[in-house]
């Protein structure tokens, strides 16, 4: 039974893939900030299949409290297998328009936050020599669009960060994986 973690699983694409990967079989832990949204999906998830699943409240963009997280979720689940970094969020408005803030939050949680997770769970996937992380960008983490110059950068900075990464990674028999969903 494969054991993956799911940060940015309450909602969207992590709780359509925290569904998928239960309904193959695996046991599931997602993260996010709300407890509600992820109560939420952690019952969605026993009702595929009877698993240990499990849900963590966590703000990827506080690097300690994500390591925190990260002991929790590993003595929970026994080890893992499968980390997905999927947190992020977009401000839509032009370069002009956009608040010096909006950069901030975005590059903050779009990309600190999946380079916080990676980083607390590193020690783990390198003792254990191998698993998979996944990185999930944007389609405009290549392919950027009017109206989204914050958003994009911070897209970008994932994928950059995940083709370096596999390189490091690729040493200690860790797979990694950027997605770029539209």
């Amino acid at each position: 039974v494969k054991k993956v973690f799911i940060v940015g699983g309450s909602k969207g694409i992590g709780r359509e893939l925290a569904l998928l990967m239960a309904r193959q079989g695996a046991t599931v832990w997602v993260a996010a900030r709300g407890m509600g949204a992820l109560n939420n999906t952690v019952d969605a998830l026993r009702k595929v299949c009877d698993e240990s699943h499990g849900c963590i409240s966590v703000d990827v963009t506080d690097a300690d409290a994500v390591r925190e997280a990260a002991a929790t979720v590993l003595e929970a689940m026994g080890g893992l297998d499968v980390l997905v970094c999927n947190s992020g969020f977009a401000v839509s408005e032009t370069f002009e328009k956009t608040d010096h803030s909006d950069f901030d939050r975005m590059m903050s949680v779009n990309f600190y936050g999946h380079v916080n997770v990676v980083r607390a769970f590193t020690p783990h996937f390198v003792q254990q020599g191998s698993g998979d992380i996944c990185l999930v960008s944007s389609m405009m983490g290549f392919l950027p669009l009017y109206g989204y110059t914050a958003y994009s950068a911070s897209k970008f900075a994932v994928a950059g960060f995940g083709e370096a990464l596999r390189q490091e990674f690729r040493l200690h028999g860790v797979r990694v994986g950027t997605y770029f969903p539209p």
